[in-house]
């Protein structure tokens, strides 16, 4: 569009050298980080439906850094019919059992806590080494009954990392 509108030839090199599209908004997902957005901002990304979107269509919420999170009560209150993925590098603890009251009541202010008191679950996945992924790689797509090249598999590996 420049080009074209600079008067400048608007031939391409090919499509491999066009930037790939950004495919999470028009796949419902939104991401966040929890470092930088506000608790306010991620939970209307779960209630608010995308302009595209089909109204059946499921809102995934990723937040990154999870354990910035200022406001547990942010995963209480998220809508039941979207979900919310919560990724954080740091081992999360597990979640202290309240004496007395029930949780809910005190409020959860430990992640794990919030999490378990929402009804959600928590799960460890091991980041995978780059020796490690071709063989990831190809396990994935066995299980999808599709054969790859070698070269498509060390091409992935090598765009994915770890």
């Amino acid at each position: 569009m420049h080009a074209l509108a600079a008067g400048r030839p608007t031939a391409t090199a090919g499509v491999e050298r066009w930037p790939s599209p950004d495919l999470g908004t028009p796949l419902g997902v939104t991401r966040h980080d929890a470092r930088a957005d506000a608790s306010a901002a991620i939970l209307m990304s779960g209630r608010s439906q995308g302009l595209f979107a089909a109204v059946d269509e499921p809102r995934v919420v990723v937040v990154e850094h999870a354990e910035a999170l200022a406001d547990g009560g942010l995963i209480a209150e998220f809508p039941e019919d979207a979900s919310l993925v919560m990724l954080t590098a740091e081992r999360v603890a597990p979640a202290r059992r309240a004496r007395g009251r029930a949780r809910a009541e005190a409020g959860p202010t430990d992640l794990a806590g919030a999490v378990e008191a929402a009804g959600g679950t928590i799960e460890r996945i091991a980041r995978l080494l780059p020796p490690e992924m071709p063989r990831w790689i190809v396990a994935r797509a066995a299980l999808r009954g599709v054969d790859l090249e070698p070269a498509a598999v060390a091409e992935l590996a090598a765009a994915v990392g770890s």
